[in-house]
């Protein structure tokens, strides 16, 4: 696989890239869970938006923990580390949604680039390419995507969710 090649195009055309079912290999929701209690516990970081919309950084143990714990962390990484030029930044966070009544992710845009790897569940993406032109996606698991930097773009739960974003400087 060419991620390289696939996240410049788009980088260069200023649109998103989606790419289907390309890690289908996923973490239990479990996984999830389990991270998501502990961080509780031990830190007051996890930014909420709802009271079943989470935001956790995942980087708070060991590397080999989190590549042991999230069935299919470690292909996925390598894939994007390759891919990036200046490699990708090293505090990837986790999406998550408990219940499909949970608000969704406001639209926004990041300071670099964005990948999203759809683990558990069905989200709904919208991308603003300009005010009057927005791409719609449903995203599954194993669904990957790739967001320039700048552009603005919302996500809502389809079904409980959970994902794990990385974002990246890409050359």
């Amino acid at each position: 696989m060419i991620l390289k090649d696939i996240f410049a195009a788009a980088k260069a055309n200023n649109v998103p890239a989606v790419l289907r079912n390309v890690f289908p290999t996923v973490p239990a929701w479990e996984s999830f869970l389990n991270h998501l209690e502990a961080y509780q516990k031990v830190n007051n970081g996890v930014r909420n938006f709802g009271p079943t919309y989470y935001v956790v950084e995942l980087f708070d143990q060991d590397i080999a923990e989190i590549t042991s714990t999230y069935l299919g962390y470690d292909v996925v990484y390598k894939e994007l580390d390759e891919a990036n030029v200046l490699g990708i930044m090293n505090r990837p966070v986790m999406l998550m949604s408990t219940g499909i009544d949970s608000p969704e992710l406001p639209k926004h845009k990041d300071p670099c680039d964005q990948m999203h790897w759809t683990c558990v569940g069905k989200e709904f993406w919208k991308v603003w390419l300009s005010e009057d032109n927005v791409l719609e996606f449903k995203l599954e698991p194993g669904d990957l995507i790739f967001i320039p930097v700048g552009l603005y773009h919302q996500v809502k739960s389809v079904t409980s969710r959970a994902g794990i974003t990385w974002s990246a400087n890409i050359a």
